[in-house]
């Protein structure tokens, strides 16, 4: 291979010339082939400088095989290295340091990315999560169909009513007294309204709870409970939701309401949703337990709470 070099190059052979200065001058010698210096000669030098890039990519592959064996053979003998055995050491770890450079910051990026699609999957769940509850409450189509023939009736039979001529008929088709039906009617009619009613202000009221269960005051009421423990469970997640719904009165009876309770999936639904919060700002890590029930610490409370306290002062 060397013999090659110096047969392309020109030169003699000279047991001075190291195979590392050797390479320096092939790569000089390569940048005089260059076609931009031949004018006119373009076609001649590009395939001259097509045979010195493929006889130093060559030529570079051998020094370095016959460096690596060098270094091998003279760290068995504990022999001292040379100075070309040396730069090359140093160049090799370079470029090892290089690769691990790069595969780490490929690795960064794959965790960011990771991290992106983790959290979009839980503010997915988290926003159906809501939607689901707010729209349970919020009224149907089938409630102001049913509002709508019920006040339809009312008016007919009112209109009935006025109309005394049609009273033995009427009297005939329901056997009591007609003002009593129509005051069935209007029992409906209210009822009626009333749950509309109810399940509006239910469906306002939730979509205005999961909103504040996520603010930072929030958070901080319930990291304050444990301070000194600086560890909670899931139980006392849900005691404190159903504590804090309870603080809300007219929304808590109306959870009570028969045809609208489900006041206790609602807290559920609260709780994971407040974890999964808490989780995502780094305020609390799972541990593991010899439970059922799911335990928390609280991580960096300290850090948490002085900053929360700086931007609100």
């Amino acid at each position: 291979m060397r013999d090659e070099v110096l047969k392309f190059i020109g030169i003699n052979e000279d047991e001075n010339l190291s195979d590392t200065d050797l390479l320096d001058r092939l790569r000089r010698y390569r940048n005089t082939l260059h076609p931009d210096v031949h004018k006119g000669l373009e076609d001649i030098y590009n395939n001259k400088m097509a045979i010195a890039n493929d006889l130093v990519e060559k030529f570079e592959k051998y020094v370095k095989e016959k460096m690596v064996t060098t270094l091998t053979l003279s760290k068995n003998n504990n022999k001292d290295l040379t100075i070309d055995e040396r730069v090359f050491e140093i160049l090799d770890l370079e470029d090892k340091n290089k690769n691990l450079e790069e595969k780490l910051k490929s690795e960064t990026e794959k965790t960011k990315r990771l991290d992106t699609v983790i959290k979009n999957i839980d503010n997915e769940k988290n926003n159906k999560t809501i939607n689901e509850y707010t729209n349970y409450y919020k009224s149907k189509k089938s409630d102001f169909v049913a509002l709508t023939t019920t006040v339809g009736l009312t008016l007919i039979l009112s209109i009935i009513e006025q109309i005394r001529s049609i009273y033995i008929a009427i009297f005939n088709i329901f056997p009591f007294d007609l003002k009593i039906f129509n005051i069935i009617l209007f029992i409906i009619v209210i009822l009626t309204v009333l749950k509309i009613a109810i399940g509006n202000y239910i469906s306002y009221e939730i979509n205005n709870l999961f909103k504040s269960i996520l603010t930072t005051k929030i958070r901080i009421d319930f990291v304050n409970q444990f301070e000194k423990t600086q560890q909670f469970s899931e139980l006392d997640v849900l005691e404190f939701i159903h504590e804090y719904i309870r603080s809300k009165k007219l929304l808590y009876l109306a959870l009570k309401v028969p045809f609208n309770n489900r006041k206790d999936l609602l807290i559920d639904a609260c709780a994971d949703l407040f974890i999964h919060e808490l989780f995502d700002e780094g305020i609390i890590k799972s541990y593991t337990t010899n439970t059922a029930i799911k335990s928390f610490r609280i991580n960096s409370y300290q850090n948490y709470f002085c900053n929360w306290r700086d931007v609100n002062e």
